[in-house]
């Protein structure tokens, strides 16, 4: 009797993992900006003698990060209120309500003993502009595509089985090509600057768009979630999605794992 409670105790906890699995996905954007140079992750940027500005989709969260460069002697001021990243015909403001500065803080000190130490961690504040000083530049996670991703594409489309070098190697996968007027996703970014001069007032304002278009979705089953994001490391132009079958009975399937293990305990206990 034991002996079968321990099968039945051990199959209720095995079960949850059979019923469930994760398909990874690479979506490749494309940009069609005419004199737009590409970089050495794959990535492309939009250059003039003032600004610079390249959209980054490998951030594992499903965001998309924006690079800004000022090329010019004097400052530079982003306006996010008249900025925005439209997706599809629908505009995506820059600002979520908050800007997020990751950082480190190694020494502070009271005003009557001076104290050292250290502060790790993140710094949130609302924000409606950023101030770019001269030659040097910033980044920031903005939208999230990762929904429109699953929404338009998910796994219902039509591919191409075989092996094909999604990354730097061939592996299986379930591939689909899109020419621009065909692509499911189109994003416009829109981005407003001035250069300030010395009393940091605005002389010149204009604004760089930059466009692109979702090319390519492939399955990339055969990578682990590791895999995936350490290839995505070197590919700026892709970003990521998964989908889990089987999580509409995941709960139910949890539970029984529950009291696979609890069989298992008691049945410990007795000996």
């Amino acid at each position: 009797m034991r002996n079968s409670s321990k099968k039945i105790a051990l199959f209720l906890f095995v079960i949850p993992f059979l019923f469930s699995c994760t398909a990874h996905y690479v979506a490749t954007w494309q940009n069609y900006d005419e004199g737009a140079v590409i970089t050495e992750n794959n990535n492309y940027t939009i250059k003039n003698d003032t600004i610079g500005v390249s959209h980054i989709f490998n951030n594992p969260n499903g965001s998309i990060s924006l690079r800004i460069e000022n090329y010019t002697d004097q400052s530079m001021l982003i306006n996010l209120t008249k900025s925005a990243l439209v997706i599809n015909g629908k505009a995506y403001n820059y600002i979520d309500g908050k800007s997020t500065f990751f950082g480190r803080l190694d020494y502070f000190a009271s005003p009557v003993i001076p104290t050292t130490g250290t502060f790790e961690g993140e710094i949130s504040s609302k924000t409606n502009t950023i101030f770019i000083p001269a030659k040097t530049y910033v980044t920031g996670q903005f939208t999230n595509i990762r929904q429109e991703l699953l929404n338009e594409v998910g796994d219902n489309y039509k591919g191409v089985s075989g092996d094909y070098p999604v990354f730097n190697q061939h592996i299986p996968t379930k591939i689909i090509f899109y020419k621009k007027e065909e692509s499911p996703l189109n994003l416009t970014s829109n981005i407003s600057y001035s250069i300030l001069d010395d009393k940091n007032n605005p002389v010149f304002t204009n604004r760089v768009t930059q466009s692109y278009y979702l090319s390519r979705v492939a399955k990339a089953n055969s990578l682990s979630n590791q895999q995936l994001n350490n290839n995505l490391l070197t590919r700026e132009d892709m970003s990521s999605y998964s989908i889990t079958k089987g999580e509409n009975t995941a709960g139910v399937l949890i539970l029984l794992g529950i009291v696979g293990l609890a069989v298992l305990a008691a049945d410990v206990d007795e000996q």
